[in-house]
């Protein structure tokens, strides 16, 4: 969660980018599983716990069906009611389209 960085010149935590990378890689290998089994949703929980940073950058590199960010839920108000709402019609909508599956990332904040 950005305990340690690298010197001022360098414009990244030490943790930040090897946690995305890890990340991308286990969401890609799900997304796979669940394009191959195409009958489940997997929830994915990232490390972040005020900010939903990572689950952002791990978002922008495996385009899961949803990405839930805590910062744009608390800015929007979000109850939990509007959240399942959002996923189900989203669910419902790829099963229009004959895909029962998919990959939601959550951060580890919003579930606290």
């Amino acid at each position: 969660d950005g305990d340690l960085k690298y010197p001022p010149h360098i414009p990244v935590s030490f943790g930040f980018d090897t946690a995305c990378k890890t990340y991308a890689a286990l969401v890609g290998n799900v997304a796979v599983d669940a394009l191959s089994a195409q009958k489940y949703y997997h929830l994915v929980r990232v490390m972040g716990r005020s900010a939903s940073n990572i689950a952002l950058e791990v978002a922008l590199l495996t385009r899961p069906n949803a990405c839930l960010l805590g910062e744009e839920i608390a800015n929007d108000r979000k109850t939990l009611r509007d959240l399942t709402m959002n996923l189900a019609d989203m669910i419902v909508e790829r099963s229009r389209l004959g895909k029962n599956y998919g990959v939601v990332i959550v951060p580890e904040g919003l579930i606290e």
